[in-house]
């Protein structure tokens, strides 16, 4: 007699009596203190033992949905009939072996009626079916039970679907009242228990945010990057999943993709946040937790704009007149000139973006003479004029009220579409026509918002009296300084070719002046 392992592990002989294999699908993973999971084996236990069988195996599916048909316990058990090594199947639920409806339903009808899935010829004895909980059997009435079963299936696929739809409404519900369920808390907060109570909410952990203004100040000082990891390594602040590496035998360590990617994230101006997106409200404006809030939304578009000047700092030769980046122009190409890193010893230049094959006459221009030079007429142009505070009003962009409230009607015309009951193929259009008016809408709030920011940061409140060339040297970043170079030349100095290791100032000609 062929031995055969049961479910306990423990060897025995062929019974004599029909063997039955059970399967039982839990919603969420089980644990130690899961009793249901006990408690269904055991329902299961008794039915097959008052059908006078055995108990051949017990699989059991932790915490995958019915909705996927390659579970693989749930592939065993259906391989124990098609093998013939068990004659009865017993579920513990009907309804809930699958979530796919009549689609996975005819899967398992073969295998209970034997039949090869590809032809439908029996090509096995058939096997029999017994339901724990909702009491189907295929022994009873075999057209009842197909009935039936089928039924069940469709049943478990509405409820799946609706399911879906409870957990859809209620986010959309806990997103209008400002509240999301779920998602990962970024590294400068911590969760606590909202104000009313409900729910939780994030706030800023006093070291991380004291760290996050730190490194503001110190860009704004024209620190490095460098001296930016070094301080949050002497404030003993440790990454994001270090408790979990320290487990794992693993060290963790900063550098400036971790830092970056948290100074770069919305949250740290109070963005409320679903994954990667930022929630809207009705108007397409970022939805703003105060309390949440380490930097105001200027101060968050600031330091995006200093981590970028950073970036193109290195090894520049002379920190105090690189203003000029995106302000020379080939005259061959028209195409704006780029400084171009040397090999060593070499000297810096800005050359043609076209370049050769591209730009009829590509051109360049030794960096060290130039920029000097167009910063000395700068000073002799406007340096001691005193700015006029009302004529440095920038334009600062601001949405038109009657596009905001064409595309804000659109979207909700779109909401209640979707609350009809619409074809699928019809309700993915409604869904992919609301989702480009919510970005439009996006769009159009945050280059209105990103405008007043970078106003304020461009323009701030000039001392009465100040010259351009005192303004030239108090201004904190690079941007500044070009912003006021520019003022000079109406923004562009063109580049002409001449002789090469020689420098003559009538190859640079301003915007507006005679050649």
């Amino acid at each position: 007699m062929t031995p055969t392992r049961y479910a306990d592990g423990v060897p025995k002989l062929q019974s004599r009596r029909p063997l039955a294999s059970i399967y039982i699908r839990l919603s969420g993973a089980a644990d130690e203190a899961n009793t249901s999971r006990e408690g269904m084996e055991e329902d299961a236990r008794g039915v097959v033992a008052n059908l006078g069988a055995d108990v051949y195996a017990v699989h059991y599916d932790d915490g995958i949905s019915g909705s996927v048909r390659d579970r693989p316990e749930f592939l065993a058990w259906l391989d124990d009939a098609r093998s013939g090594t068990a004659q009865i199947l017993v579920p513990y639920h009907g309804d809930r072996i699958t979530r796919e409806g009549v689609n996975a339903a005819a899967m398992v009808l073969d295998v209970i009626e034997g039949k090869d899935p590809a032809t439908g010829a029996v090509v096995r004895p058939p096997v029999r079916f017994v339901s724990v909980d909702d009491g189907l059997d295929s022994e009873r009435d075999a057209e009842s039970f197909r009935w039936r079963f089928v039924i069940a299936a469709e049943v478990g696929r509405a409820e799946l679907h609706r399911i879906k739809q409870r957990a859809l409404a209620r986010r959309r519900r806990l997103r209008a009242k400002g509240r999301v369920q779920g998602g990962r808390r970024g590294w400068p907060f911590r969760a606590v228990p909202r104000d009313d109570g409900k729910g939780m909410r994030y706030e800023p952990i006093p070291a991380h945010a004291d760290a996050i203004r730190w490194t503001l100040e110190h860009l704004r000082a024209k620190g490095t990057k460098g001296d930016i990891v070094r301080e949050w390594v002497r404030r003993g602040l440790k990454p994001k999943g270090t408790k979990k590496a320290e487990k794992e035998g693993r060290e963790t360590y900063w550098h400036m993709t971790p830092i970056t990617r948290i100074l770069s994230n919305p949250n740290i101006y109070g963005a409320q946040m679903h994954g990667d997106d930022v929630i809207r409200n009705e108007d397409g404006t970022a939805r703003i937790d105060e309390q949440q809030a380490i930097l105001t939304y200027t101060e968050y578009r600031e330091l995006q704009h200093l981590l970028g000047l950073r970036a193109t700092r290195r090894n520049r030769p002379d920190p105090d007149t690189e203003a000029l980046v995106d302000f020379f122009y080939c005259s061959s190409c028209d195409r704006v000139m780029y400084p171009h890193r040397p090999a060593a010893g070499r000297t810096w230049t800005y050359r043609c973006r076209g370049g050769v094959g591209v730009c009829p006459n590509p051109v360049s221009v030794v960096m060290t003479w130039a920029e000097p030079f167009v910063v000395r007429e700068f000073r002799e142009r406007l340096g001691d004029l005193p700015i006029d505070p009302g004529g440095w009003e920038p334009d600062v962009y601001t949405p038109d009220p009657a596009v905001v409230a064409t595309l804000t009607e659109a979207i909700q015309a779109a909401d209640e579409r979707l609350k009809e009951d619409l074809e699928d193929e019809e309700a993915l259009k409604v869904v992919r026509q609301r989702r480009d008016l919510r970005a439009r809408l996006a769009t159009i709030q945050d280059a209105a918002a990103e405008s007043s920011a970078e106003a304020v940061i461009q323009y701030r409140e000039t001392p009465p009296g100040q010259t351009y060339w005192e303004a030239f040297l108090a201004a904190p970043t690079i941007r500044e300084k070009g912003d006021l170079v520019a003022l000079a030349f109406n923004g562009k100095v063109t580049v002409h070719p001449g002789r090469p290791g020689y420098w003559d100032p009538k190859r640079l000609v301003w915007d507006g002046d005679d050649d």
